[in-house]
């Protein structure tokens, strides 16, 4: 019922007199669950704004990774290999120290 009929418009004592009646709802029965789904519906719009703007930022196409643990596991990656060039040399360093494990490490 809570799909089809405003909240508050009817109770346990009078819900077979407003089912049976054949006029429509009054437009001041759905004020309540018009304001209900406004607040509803406004906890997320703020959230969401971040994640696309974030997105954007990172350049991120969010229809490629419908997911958002995808996009999520996307940004990471971007921002591991933020600072990366691929004209530069990353040959390995083979200056340190080597670490032996005693008994009684």
């Amino acid at each position: 019922m809570k799909l089809k009929l405003p909240y508050e418009f009817f109770n346990y004592d009078n819900y077979k007199e407003i089912i049976n009646n054949p006029l429509p709802f009054p437009i001041e029965a759905w004020d309540y669950i018009r304001h209900y789904n406004l607040e509803d519906t406004h906890v997320m719009i703020q959230p969401l704004d971040y994640l696309i703007d974030m997105f954007i930022n990172y350049k991120i196409d969010m229809w490629e990774f419908m997911l958002i643990s995808a996009c999520a596991n996307n940004i990471k990656y971007a921002l591991a290999y933020s600072d990366f060039k691929l004209d530069q040399d990353y040959t390995p360093k083979d200056d340190y120290t080597s670490f032996v494990l005693t008994y009684n490490y």
